[in-house]
C-alpha cells in the first residue's frame, strides 16, 4: 500500500506511546501555535523541508525545565573568585 503525502500535508504516525507528526516548515510557521499543542500534548513534531526531515520539536522533561541550575559547575576553568566576592557592595 502506497500513502501519496502532499506538501503540508499533517502525516500522523502512531508509535507507543507518543504520536509523531510530520510537517513541512511553512505549514509549522502558519500553525505554530498548532504544534505547540501537539508538543506539550506528548507528541513530536518533525519539520520537514519538501519532505525531508530537518528538525524534531518534542517536549522538555520536567527535569530539565524546573528547578535553580547549582553554582560551581565550573569550578576548574578560570580565574579563582576573590575572596570577598559574595559579600554585600557599598551602599551610597
Amino acid at each position: 500500500m502506497r500513502i501519496a503525502i502532499r506538501s503540508g500535508d499533517a502525516v500522523p504516525v502512531f508509535l507507543e506511546p507518543f504520536t509523531v507528526i510530520f510537517r513541512n516548515v511553512n505549514d509549522v510557521k502558519v500553525h505554530l501555535t498548532e504544534c505547540l499543542r501537539a508538543v506539550e500534548s506528548g507528541e513530536t513534531v518533525i519539520i520537514c523541508r519538501p519532505n525531508v526531515p530537518v528538525a524534531e520539536i518534542r517536549a522538555l522533561s520536567a527535569k530539565s525545565s524546573t528547578g535553580q541550575r547549582p553554582i560551581g559547575l565550573a569550578q576548574d576553568r578560570g580565574e579563582p573568585l576573590p575572596g570577598g566576592f559574595f559579600e554585600s557592595l557599598p551602599t551610597g
